[in-house]
C-alpha cells in the first residue's frame, strides 16, 4: 500500500471517529492508537482526543490534516515489455489491413476468399468486420497471457503470428494488383 493511501485512510478514520462522536452528542474521551508500519520499523502513534459538548446549532471545528501526495514517473515497463506491446498493436494493425484487403478483393470478379473458416463471414461487411475485431483482440489477450507467463513463448508467438498476418496481407495486396491489371 502506498503511502498516499496510508494517509487517506487514516484521515478518514479521523474524520469517522470525530463523526462518530458528534453524531452519538458524546462528552468524553477518545483514543485512537494507529499502527503503521514504515521502513519495515512498526510505528505506534496514540493520541487521546477529548471532545467538548457538540450542539448541532454550530459548525463543527475544521480538521487539519496534512497530505502530501507522492508520485512515482518512474516507467514501470522495460524497453522489451514495450516492445512486445508494439508487435501486438502491430499485429492488431495487420487484422484491420487484412479486413480492408479482403473487403477490396471481393469486389473484384474472380477473386475469392481463400480462408475456408472465414468463408461464411466475408459475405456480410458487418459480420466480418466483427469476426476480425474480435479475432484482433483475441490475438491481443492471449498473446499477452502467453507473454505474461513465458516472454520468449509470447515473443516467438508474436513474431510467427506477425509474419503469417504480414504474408496474408501482401497477398491479399498482390492479387488485387494482379486482378486490376487484367481489366
Amino acid at each position: 500500500m502506498t503511502k498516499q493511501i496510508k494517509t487517506i485512510i487514516i484521515a478518514s478514520l479521523i474524520i469517522i471517529l470525530f463523526a462518530g462522536a458528534a453524531a452519538a452528542n458524546d462528552v468524553g474521551k477518545a483514543t485512537i492508537k494507529l499502527v503503521t508500519i514504515e521502513d519495515s520499523q512498526p510505528k505506534t502513534v496514540e493520541t487521546t482526543l477529548t471532545f467538548p459538548q457538540v450542539k448541532f446549532t454550530k459548525v463543527a471545528p475544521k480538521i487539519q490534516t496534512s497530505f502530501n501526495p507522492t508520485f512515482n514517473l518512474a516507467p514501470k515497463n522495460n524497453l522489451g515489455d514495450s516492445l512486445f506491446t508494439a508487435s501486438l498493436i502491430t499485429l492488431t494493425a495487420l487484422n484491420f489491413a487484412d479486413f480492408y484487403s479482403t473487403s477490396k478483393a471481393l469486389k473484384i470478379p474472380g477473386l475469392a476468399e481463400g480462408n475456408p473458416l472465414m468463408k461464411s463471414f466475408v459475405k456480410n461487411d458487418l459480420l466480418f468486420a466483427g469476426v476480425k475485431i474480435g479475432i484482433a483482440a483475441l490475438d491481443y489477450i492471449l498473446l499477452k497471457n502467453v507473454y505474461k507467463k513465458n516472454k520468449t513463448a509470447g515473443w516467438v508467438l508474436s513474431i510467427v503470428v506477425n509474419f503469417a498476418m504480414s504474408y496474408v496481407v501482401a497477398n491479399n495486396f498482390k492479387l488485387i494488383s494482379q486482378a486490376q491489371g487484367r481489366i
